[in-house]
């Protein structure tokens, strides 16, 4: 199936210099949803479509280090291949599989040079990853404002850690009144953002 896929790359700022940190290079089908586009037959369907995201944000010129989305079931895929970079993945809620074989497969990512975050970290899921061996998390604003408790236990770990979803000044102001040092959203798009629209081949 042929659509058209938007490449974003979304600023990771230090919130208290505002200088850009790293970059989230964000894969987005035009014809498609996100949730169709992560609901494939099976995990090999979805490594190929995760796969030419990943090679898609390769091709774009980025002196910053990239986040690229990875879900669980395509990690044995992916270290198939020879890719890398400077920066690391993001593991994604969609297409979770694989959980009990995680070490062995972050092992082989860190051999590569890639950090591991867990991207969308929540008080559900925060038992199973606060005892993995990861480099960073991040957590919704929303979740720093209403559990605070559990963002303070995310720090007291003392990884790194994203607040994402930061869309105005006082959203910033209010992460870094709960200790917050990194920050993503719509607040930093606009002057760290080009979009690239390409046409890619997906199985359908």
């Amino acid at each position: 199936m042929l659509t058209t896929v938007k490449m974003i790359p979304q600023a990771i700022v230090d919130l208290e210099t505002k200088e850009l940190v790293m970059q989230e290079w964000l894969c987005r089908p035009l014809q498609q949803s996100v949730q169709e586009f992560f609901s494939a037959e099976d995990p090999e369907t979805l490594w190929q479509r995760e796969e030419i995201c990943i090679r898609t944000a390769l091709e774009m010129d980025s002196r910053m280090p990239r986040m690229m989305n990875l879900t669980l079931s395509s990690l044995p895929f992916f270290l198939q291949t020879s890719l890398k970079w400077e920066g690391g993945v993001e593991i994604v809620e969609w297409g979770i599989a694989y959980l009990s074989s995680f070490e062995y497969y972050a092992e082989q990512l860190r051999d590569r040079g890639l950090q591991i975050w867990i991207d969308d970290l929540s008080p559900d899921t925060w038992e199973f990853w606060k005892r993995k061996h990861v480099d960073g998390y991040k957590v919704d604003i929303r979740y720093v404002l209403r559990q605070p408790d559990f963002f303070c236990e995310v720090q007291a770990v003392g990884k790194p850690v994203v607040v994402e979803r930061i869309e105005t000044l006082e959203m910033e102001k209010q992460a870094m009144q709960f200790g917050g040092k990194m920050g993503q959203g719509f607040l930093y798009e606009q002057s760290a953002r080009t979009d690239f629209s390409l046409p890619c081949e997906f199985n359908s």
